[in-house]
């Protein structure tokens, strides 16, 4: 959960429609991979000043459920999600 503490896997609840703010949307992640700068965060030579941080930005998926705001012909659609830049308004 910091930088220089090993990896570790951990299962987290899986959210339903019914966790959703109306303009959010639930991905089922496909694939992810770690870049060579997350290996930084892991080794603390780059420390964000964050943790927990979850490694693997760069994450391919199908949104699987939306918000009541967010149409529903998006449900099945492929996304990516890149976390580096949010929106700074969503609780995430």
């Amino acid at each position: 959960h910091g930088p220089n503490e090993a990896l570790t896997l951990e299962t987290i609840p899986i959210p339903t429609s019914s966790d959703l703010s109306p303009n959010e949307v639930i991905i089922r992640v496909e694939a992810s991979a770690l870049c060579h700068t997350e290996l930084h965060f892991a080794d603390g030579t780059l420390n964000l000043g964050v943790a927990p941080i979850t490694l693997g930005h760069e994450a391919v998926g199908v949104i699987t459920a939306v918000g009541s705001d967010v149409p529903p012909s998006r449900i099945g659609q492929r996304v990516i999600n890149y976390y580096y830049v949010g929106c700074t308004t969503c609780r995430w």
